[in-house]
């Protein structure tokens, strides 16, 4: 037990006073020997009781509050790019150069900052290891690892790259969310290639067969001297689909072209776009037979609508039909799938086509506002009541279920759930009778068991949004990532999911149909037991073929309700897959197709991104790779290096002060010798 100063002081005299009490039961005093002795007795006699002092303070073993202050150097942490465009952008004499003169100012640097080296592409490795070898850069995942693993606070971060990322979220939004500053390095050539390249191909991912269907080019160059004339074309199996020639200006840098061709086959498609005979890239689209029409009824024009049927539009699989629900006229039987927005809302004319909907069985996906008709939805639907509704509504926060395995929510959005705006829902008594969960409500930061946002496909599929908000989210996600993709992905799920309205499979393969050569490959499979519950404790495995037959099989790995199986970086090719889980009844099976890729995502850019880097870092503190004595100078300031001071209070018991047990026993023999010698005193 940990006591106080007066304790102390207390423990100390109560010592001392039994420590005399017993040497003089021990020993006879001083004074009462001879005058020759007394001296040596006294010293004896002082050696006793402090001995015993010692002792005895020990066994009372009071605490000793120790202050302990230390100066700690302030975190640099340094994040080289280890991706394979450095190494195509830069020749190896500048890197070589780099690297020993970045190497002599670390060592400058090392005596007024703790340096924490890291490089990175697709991912994020400490260490000084530049080998170049990475097929992705992902710089905004970069930056938030190192803010999140370093525990202690970070004076800043140095990156040495060429400033090309292509993937992930856009590093310049991650940047302005971390808690110290970035130094940047750019390594490269700012000036372009001068002869016209293919940069990026822009295309959808899902076409229709005998579709027009478009393809967008974006063509780089340094600055052609002399007006240049270039053929592009799309090509399949070396048939030429579509061509186009075009001029590419005199001083021009950049130009993009469309270019159109239609399908003729069904199925995963690999194309070519070439420019001239030896530049090309390659492409790969799922054809599909036809688009699938959505019926979009809203009672009154709302953001939510223009959200969801742009995300629709982008899909490129759906065909929204926007339509007011109290003038359409149309059969509710020809579309796959309807978005009924405020509908019911208490309007006869309106809530016809809930009826119908419900009637007929047609998937359908329900969002509800201040607009909506609440007696008639509970009465129409049995997945979800909403009582003592008296008209309020108030604002609540979304939650993401782990546990629902329906289809994948992006990474991305689960992360950023719950920094989105509130959706507006209705004050009542919230009951789920069947369905399951997507988010849950969360009211003024604390967590509840209302639902959100729930999926259901008992007798047949449909969904209830439980508030209106989407808009507000798409903002949100906007202004952080500066893409719309995560929510448009949600919503091109949700409408999938309900569209295909057929019985549920037992086991359910969640897998892309393309994947970039240098993009791991991740496969989730979902099995259900009989009463239809997600479930990961029957064994299974994928074996996957590639087009040489060649077989790799994979244990699936439990993992949140679901089997996770990660085959990592395929080479490119075209692979099938089949995925197994046996029970002890029978076995359960799915097959399915994909297709690596051959594009090398590094080659896409070709100069420094210097500009990027100064969005990032600022303009003051970026740097070319010839300034890095310049940035060193900089770094080595103490007003940019100040030393961190950490002061720790310990309270230790007095025990473990092991230099007293060694006095105790000095105090002892020294007196035994002492005695022994002069005989007795």
């Amino acid at each position: 037990m940990y006591t106080t100063v007066a304790y102390l002081f207390l423990s100390i005299i109560l010592s001392l006073v039994m420590a005399i009490v017993i040497s003089r039961l021990l020993y006879p005093w001083p004074w009462k020997k001879s005058s020759a002795s007394t001296p040596v007795a006294w010293i004896l006699f002082c050696f006793r009781v402090l001995a015993l002092t010692l002792l005895f303070l020990l066994l009372f073993n009071p605490g000793i509050r120790q202050l302990k202050i230390e100066s700690q150097k302030p975190i640099l942490a340094i994040l080289k790019d280890n991706s394979q465009s450095m190494r195509y952008l830069n020749d190896s004499a500048r890197l070589q150069r780099v690297d020993s003169l970045w190497e002599i100012g670390r060592r400058t640097l090392s005596g007024h900052y703790d340096i924490k080296s890291y490089t990175f592409a697709q991912d994020i490795k400490q260490g000084k290891h530049w080998d170049f070898s990475g097929k992705g850069t992902d710089l905004g995942y970069a930056l938030q690892q190192i803010n999140q693993s370093i525990n202690e606070p970070i004076a800043a971060t140095l990156l040495i790259t060429d400033g090309n990322y292509n993937q992930g979220e856009n590093p310049v939004f991650v940047s302005q969310n971390l808690p110290f500053p970035i130094y940047a390095i750019g390594v490269g050539d700012s000036l372009a290639r001068s002869e016209v390249y293919l940069h990026q191909i822009y295309h959808n991912p899902v076409a229709y067969l005998n579709e027009r269907t478009p393809v967008e080019v974006d063509l780089r160059s340094g600055g052609v001297n002399i007006d240049t004339v270039i053929e592009l074309s799309i090509q399949k199996n070396n048939q030429v689909l579509s061509t186009k020639k075009l001029t590419f200006k005199k001083g021009h840098k950049r130009q993009k072209v469309n270019l159109y061709f239609t399908p003729k086959n069904t199925g995963l498609q690999q194309y070519k776009i070439k420019l001239g005979q030896q530049n090309y890239r390659t492409l790969y689209m799922s054809v599909k037979k036809q688009r699938q029409k959505v019926l979009l009824l809203y009672h009154a024009v709302h953001p939510d609508i223009g959200v969801i049927r742009k995300a629709l539009e982008n899909s490129n699989r759906f065909e929204p039909v926007l339509k007011q629900a109290s003038q359409f006229n149309g059969n509710l039987t020809d579309y796959n799938m309807v978005l009924l927005h405020q509908v019911p809302s208490g309007n006869f004319s309106e809530d016809r086509w809930f009826a119908e909907v419900v009637e007929k069985k047609i998937p359908y996906w329900l969002i509800l506002g201040p607009q909506s008709d609440f007696s008639t939805f509970n009465q129409g639907q049995n997945a979800l009541d909403i009582t003592g509704f008296n008209g309020d509504f108030e604002e609540a926060s979304a939650r993401y279920n782990k546990a629902f395995s329906w289809f994948r929510v992006e990474p991305l959005l689960q992360r950023n759930i719950a920094f989105l705006p509130p959706l507006n829902v209705a004050f009542g008594d919230y009951r789920l009778n069947r369905g399951v969960e997507l988010f849950m409500q969360n009211l003024h930061g604390v967590e509840t068991e209302r639902p959100a946002w729930i999926f259901t496909d008992q007798p047949y599929r449909f969904s209830v949004l439980a508030g209106t908000g989407l808009w507000k989210w798409s903002m949100y996600l906007y202004r952080q990532t500066a893409s719309h993709q995560s929510l448009e992905d949600l919503v091109y799920k949700t409408v999938k999911f309900l569209s295909l309205n057929e019985p549920r499979k037992r086991l359910i393969i969640n897998h892309e149909n393309f994947y970039n050569a240098s993009q791991p490959i991740d496969i989730e499979a979902t099995w259900y037991n009989e009463n239809y519950e997600p479930d990961n404790s029957l064994p299974g495995h994928i074996e996957i073929t590639d087009s040489a037959n060649n077989r790799f099989r994979y244990t699936f790995i439990p993992k949140e309700k679901r089997f996770e199986a990660r085959p990592g970086v395929l080479p490119p090719g075209t692979y099938q897959f089949e995925a197994v889980i046996e029970s002890e009844k029978r076995t359960y099976s799915d097959t399915g197709s994909f297709v690596v890729g051959q594009n090398n995502i590094e080659r896409s850019s070709m100069t420094l991104n210097s500009q990027l880097l100064k969005n990032m870092a600022g303009s003051q503190r970026y740097f070319d790779h010839n300034d890095i004595e310049t940035l060193t100078a900089i770094l080595l300031n103490e007003k940019q290096a100040p030393q961190i001071r950490k002061t720790e209070i310990r309270i230790t018991d007095l025990i473990e002060q092991n230099i007293l047990l060694w006095i105790i026993v000095l105090l002892m023999v020294s007196e035994w010798i002492i005695r022994k010698f002069k005989g007795r005193i």
